[in-house]
């Protein structure tokens, strides 16, 4: 192997680790602080089971491809096709998240009548059973064929490019981020409008126009701390997409390896990325955060025991 090998694998499993670690403390939180368990938070829950997957499995696998095993078709193309799922849970499970906002912000009060955890587990299952699908796409088929198989395992020996290109940028990427900006352009649209109209109007329900407003402005800040999550992951993952599209639309000209490598290890940081947003946008995550952290043992209450 050489120093860039080295340097990559290397990479790869510091970023699962980070990823399992992290993402971990945002589950161990919303378990152990109760106004963390919010329907909201269901959808933070499945993005951060996602990025532990990714993390445990992902970069493994993906290190395992760049060395060239397993050495048989159908090996490599499970595992690489697996490398897709668990970005399209991800790509999914985002989704859902932003549909909740919308939903919270332009309907708030039917949306915390009927919004239920039972509702919330529906949502993330059909995001799960999407991005799986979509994942799995190559197994249906849709590949490079065990006759253009070279014996040597590589994502681009197996995985088709117009299928990375066309379905998982453009289908499960593109498109979603396009109903993301939407989304939160209605959103901001709608709670800067309440600055200048009368809350009471539109929300008899309420009560007063005070109660309208603070839902609204609370649902506004969840609504930034996750647009803000949308930013990062498509800052992490755009690039590797586009050296995808310059892989098969102009193959004269693909990057350097090295930066092929750095793409990729920048796309797979992504699923530690989202808990340190949460420590830093979210005071109820940043306490329960530091109470784990600091915590010799998380059943006291106070120092040496004491009730």
């Amino acid at each position: 192997m050489t120093t860039r090998d080295y340097v990559y694998v290397t990479s790869e499993f510091v970023v699962g680790a980070l990823s399992v670690a992290t993402n971990s403390l945002v589950l161990v939180a919303m378990y152990k602080v109760k106004s963390l368990r919010t329907h909201t938070n269901c959808f933070i829950a499945s993005l951060a089971v996602a990025d532990i997957l990714a993390g445990l499995v992902v970069g493994p696998l993906a290190v395992t491809s760049y060395i060239g095993l397993p050495r048989n078709f159908y090996g490599c193309l499970l595992i690489n096709s697996l490398v897709v799922l668990f970005t399209m849970c991800s790509v999914t499970s985002l989704t859902a998240v932003t549909l909740d906002r919308f939903l919270a912000i332009s309907f708030p009060f039917a949306y915390r009548r009927r919004m239920t955890f039972r509702v919330a587990f529906y949502v993330v299952a059909v995001s799960w059973v999407v991005g799986i699908l979509v994942g799995l796409v190559p197994l249906m088929g849709w590949n490079k064929g065990k006759e253009n198989f070279k014996g040597r395992c590589q994502f681009q020996f197996v995985i088709c490019m117009e299928y990375i290109v066309y379905l998982t940028f453009f289908g499960g990427n593109l498109i979603p981020l396009l109903f993301m900006v939407c989304v939160y352009t209605h959103i901001f649209f709608i709670v800067n409008k309440a600055k200048a109209v009368d809350i009471k109007r539109t929300s008899v329900t309420a009560g007063t126009g005070h109660m309208g407003r603070h839902l609204l402005w609370g649902e506004k800040r969840k609504a930034l701390r996750v647009a803000f999550v949308v930013i990062v992951f498509e800052a992490c993952w755009l690039p590797l997409y586009i050296v995808d599209c310059i892989i098969l639309f102009d193959p004269a000209h693909i990057p350097p390896i090295e930066f092929l490598l750095f793409t990729i290890v920048l796309s797979h940081a992504n699923s530690f990325v989202n808990p340190i947003i949460y420590a830093f946008n979210h005071s109820a995550f940043r306490r329960a955060f530091v109470q784990i952290l600091t915590q010799v043992n998380p059943d006291a209450s106070t120092p040496h025991g004491t009730p």
